[in-house]
């Protein structure tokens, strides 16, 4: 199964016999248009405004819902508990959430505050105090339709949700960046199927809670990729890429100019020559207006035998 990426926002209809899940709305940047999911499925069913898609272990869920003059609190939060309802049998490994015009709005009206609003109010309704436990391995970033678009990959094992030592948690960002914190995790990974799942959350250049290299492209693609390296080695990836090649399940760079894809890319080249050239440039607003670049990765590593 896959995701594919372009102009339009999701198909009409989805079955069991679906291949692609999209195009969703983020127009590509180079030849890279598909991304490649970790599931065959077995089973198909829509409940409420998700559709979904399981094997023996893996669930695979996507919702795209219009926001028109909705409140984006209201309906992030609404849709999440409907994901919630889902998944109360299984575990969140992985979260992607594309929202429309992600940075308009001035102070706590912004979208991308009250989205983080109406998601945290979600995830205390679901889990109470214990909420920072199920946040998994998450990105957030802008898409170029009118549709809320939630993709999500969940599995009957208990996952183990990794931090950055550089970095705050998110969970723990300070009230100036709004009147709730975002909901996610660094990473998270786990076994499914038989094999070790590795999910890297978007990561930018961000020390601490603070946006570092402001204006400089070159600067923060540096600082994303340290990042990475950071919580690959919290995830046991390490900081062998020469080894990582060959479990490089997709990467995707968010860039907020598609005129930055060039300098990107070449940077990316020489930072990872071992799989940089399987990753998608998607041209995507960031969740912060002073980030330019946005980084995830994912990996499934096979187990070996003892």
């Amino acid at each position: 199964m896959q995701v594919s990426y372009g102009s339009r926002s999701h198909p009409s209809d989805y079955s069991l016999s679906t291949a692609d899940l999209g195009p969703l709305c983020l127009p590509p940047l180079g030849e890279q248009i598909r991304e490649q999911l970790p599931l065959a499925p077995q089973q198909y069913r829509q409940v409420s405004r998700f559709h979904l898609w399981q094997d023996r272990q893996l669930s695979l869920g996507l919702a795209s819902v219009p926001v028109a003059d909705k409140d984006i609190l209201t309906l992030s939060e609404s849709i999440y508990d409907e994901l919630f309802e889902l998944t109360r049998e299984a575990y969140l490994f992985r979260i992607w959430n594309y929202i429309p015009h992600i940075n308009s709005g001035d102070g706590d009206q912004e979208r991308y505050r009250k989205f983080c609003a109406g998601r945290s109010q979600s995830f205390h309704n679901a889990f109470g105090e214990n909420e920072i436990a199920y946040m998994p391995a998450g990105t957030c970033v802008g898409n170029d339709s009118d549709y809320l678009t939630i993709l999500f990959i969940a599995a009957d094992s208990r996952p183990d949700h990794h931090e950055n030592p550089n970095q705050t948690p998110a969970y723990r960002y300070p009230r100036q960046y709004g009147p709730k914190s975002p909901s996610f995790a660094r990473a998270t990974t786990g076994t499914i199927n038989g094999a070790h799942h590795r999910y890297i959350s978007g990561t930018a250049a961000v020390l601490g809670h603070e946006s570092q290299a402001i204006g400089d492209l070159a600067g923060q693609i540096e600082i994303t990729c340290d990042n990475l390296e950071r919580i690959a080695a919290q995830t046991l990836v390490g900081t062998d890429y020469q080894a990582a090649e060959q479990t490089l399940l997709s990467g995707k760079v968010y860039l907020r100019h598609p005129e930055h894809y060039t300098e990107a890319k070449a940077l990316l080249q020489r930072r990872f020559p071992q799989f940089a050239d399987k990753f998608i440039y998607l041209r995507s607003d960031i969740c912060r207006h002073d980030l330019l670049v946005e980084i995830e990765l994912a990996f499934i590593d096979p187990i070996k035998a003892t």
